[in-house]
């Protein structure tokens, strides 16, 4: 008899694990009787879970990066207001603010689809990727192109809310954070990411086994 065994894993600790997994399997093929020559084991690692922590790595450094650039001026912003350079910060705010689910407390998700059809009926209006229901590192690149299409749409909603006497900090948070030209640089360069790397990395995750 011959023993094939498959073994796919992502990060470190599953690639001890499939080692010990692997000398366990060779272990009791061998206490069986078996030629150790017969034993077929495939490795693998999981293409879509690499995928993930490369780009979460990057948005990591990205964030930093901007740390440093802006230095003292994002530490002169009030403590309650939450000024970040996360990027999957920055999209779980958005989702939570502006989200159709209106799922959040202080979310006008609701009232925004109602501006949105009074002001600007007929244009369309691009979904942050379930910023808010997911721990994947790559909905910070596959969020930001929709963020920056919907920008402009986001500010002028966050003004005439804000000139209506409006206090909430998720409002200030995000109005400070969407009119910076920082923060829209790194939006532009996590979108880049995901269209240029990200997609690609996907659909060849995706269509590997298919492929010649």
């Amino acid at each position: 008899r011959r023993w094939r065994c498959p073994l796919f894993t992502k990060t470190n600790p599953a690639r001890k694990f499939r080692r010990l997994l692997k000398e366990a399997i060779v272990q009791i093929a061998s206490d069986e009787g078996m030629d150790t020559s017969s034993i077929k084991i495939y490795e693998a690692d999981c293409w879509q879970h690499l995928r993930n922590v490369w780009v979460g790595a990057v948005i990591a450094s990205l964030g930093s990066f901007l740390d440093g650039f802006l230095g003292d001026d994002i530490v002169k912003f009030h403590f309650t207001l939450r000024i970040t350079t996360d990027a999957i910060g920055i999209l779980r705010a958005v989702e939570k603010y502006f989200s159709g689910q209106a799922t959040h407390e202080k979310g006008k998700g609701s009232m925004f689809v109602e501006y949105m059809d009074a002001y600007h009926r007929g244009e369309y209006l691009y979904p942050v990727a379930r910023a808010c229901g997911g721990s994947r590192q790559d909905i910070g690149t596959e969020g930001a192109g929709a963020v920056l299409l919907n920008l402009l749409y986001y500010l002028e909603f966050l003004v005439w809310q804000m000139s209506c006497g409006g206090d909430v900090i998720l409002e200030k948070n995000l109005y400070t954070m969407l009119w910076s030209v920082e923060m829209v640089v790194l939006l532009r360069v996590l979108t880049i990411i995901h269209i240029s790397f990200v997609l690609p990395h996907r659909w060849l995750a995706g269509k590997c086994g298919g492929l010649d």
